[in-house]
């Protein structure tokens, strides 16, 4: 087999992809991506239906996305900033923003800031995590977020979940997810691994 290296963004960050319903998914992490030889269509959102031999571009979002992943038949993504919400497509092509419903989002004070957003599903559950700063304020001077989602990614809420974390990484396998911290903003040692085996709402070392 032969690997073909392709250019899908330019002047952005290609921060996640993922496949599933015979898409390609791939999302820009800044919010500031532009198509090959388009320098003034914005977009943050690439998706093929032909294996990578061509694109549709979109912008989705409104500044950026993290943590695309694809589970039980939906693609979901968070917003890197400038929104709390969380973005879900059954086909890669046509999405429907949901609120992650973070109680302290208050329409311009605070905002959503997801460099260390990721999304895992398990179990027939969705779970994000990611990082909240005041507008003004220094990317640490913020803290962490977790939501979950019962019926793929429409809706979410934090009811029941013990604590906040931080993640880069959720898994799922045999029961048990297993979430890496983002070591810049929770100052947690590199190497260390949080599990939950209740379904997301306690973690532990």
């Amino acid at each position: 087999s032969t690997c073909t290296v392709q250019t899908v963004f330019s002047d952005g960050e290609l921060s996640s992809g993922a496949y599933g319903n015979g898409a390609i998914v791939v999302v820009d992490g800044n919010g500031f991506a532009y198509p090959p030889n388009e320098p003034t269509k914005r977009v943050d959102t690439a998706t093929s239906l032909d294996g990578g031999n061509t694109w549709t571009y979109m912008l989705i979002g409104s500044g950026g996305n993290k943590g695309m992943t694809f589970a039980n038949g939906s693609f979901v993504t968070i917003e890197h900033n400038g929104g709390a919400s969380a973005l879900w497509s059954d086909d890669g092509l046509n999405w429907t923003r949901s609120d992650l419903n973070i109680p302290d989002w208050d329409n311009g004070t605070h905002l959503f800031f997801a460099w260390s957003g990721c999304v895992g599903y398990g179990d027939g559950t969705w779970i994000m995590s990611g990082w909240m700063v005041d507008w003004k304020g220094s990317d640490k001077d913020g803290y962490p977020v977790m939501r979950m989602s019962k019926d793929n990614g429409r809706t979410w809420s934090g009811s029941g979940m013990n604590y906040d974390y931080c993640f880069s990484t959720i898994a799922y396998g045999n029961g048990v997810f297993v979430a890496v911290p983002a070591t810049y903003y929770t100052g947690v040692a590199q190497g260390t691994l949080y599990v939950s085996t209740d379904g997301g709402y306690n973690w532990n070392l």
